[in-house]
């Protein structure tokens, strides 16, 4: 391989030099621009001199820009209207109607996230409760509550209202056309001193029957 000659080496790494002096060649890649550098004297002047001249470029203030200059600036750039007409063109409404459409549905989306789940029924809610016992002539206003009430006032009052229960039992039985129930004998008492013929409220006993109280 036949070497090159001076101006055609030159020639060859003149943009590895220029990017060597702006500090865009990093190492490894500048060593065949240094190696040039060394053994080059036109090329090594060269790089001295545009170097030192770079230094003082930095160094120096940047003079002033003139009026014509910031009228040329202000010339090349598009005018208000220009710039109007560019934001409401058909294809800038479209897409900021495309990007309301997603902010709308992303909003009915946290909605729809936030909104309460419906209330289960409660598990331990009686399927009974409130439900009437429907009584002939009081439809309507007999619960299951006012039924446990009305047994306990029963049940706890004085024994002259168990005879008029059982009074009032036994006559919706003869009038049904059922038999009454069997009465045990009780042992009759001699003398004045058991109110023969009598009841405690005084009341006479038909058929020389005593009333069977209830249990209470």
């Amino acid at each position: 391989m036949m070497p090159l000659a001076p101006s055609e080496r030159c020639d060859a790494h003149a943009l590895e030099i220029s990017a060597f002096l702006d500090g865009e060649l990093p190492f490894p890649a500048c060593l065949p621009a240094v190696d040039h550098l060394a053994s080059c004297e036109s090329c090594r002047l060269f790089y001295v001199g545009t170097r030192r001249l770079s230094e003082r470029l930095f160094a120096a203030p940047a003079p002033p820009a003139t009026d014509a200059a910031w009228e040329r600036i202000a010339g090349a750039g598009p005018s208000p209207a220009a710039r109007s007409r560019r934001l409401f063109a058909p294809r800038s409404l479209k897409a900021l109607g495309l990007a309301a459409a997603v902010v709308l549905a992303a909003a009915l989306g946290v909605a729809r996230f936030r909104e309460p789940s419906p209330t289960p029924p409660s598990p331990t809610t009686s399927p009974t409760a409130g439900r009437e016992i429907v009584v002939e002539g009081a439809r309507g206003r007999m619960t299951d509550e006012r039924f446990l009430s009305l047994i306990a006032e029963i049940l706890s009052a004085d024994s002259r209202y168990h005879r008029e229960t059982e009074r009032v039992l036994r006559f919706v039985l003869r009038r049904e056309g059922f038999d009454e129930p069997a009465e045990p004998h009780a042992p009759t008492t001699e003398g004045p001193e058991a109110g023969e013929g009598d009841t405690e409220d005084g009341e006479p006993v038909r058929g020389g029957r005593t009333p069977i109280p209830l249990a209470s």
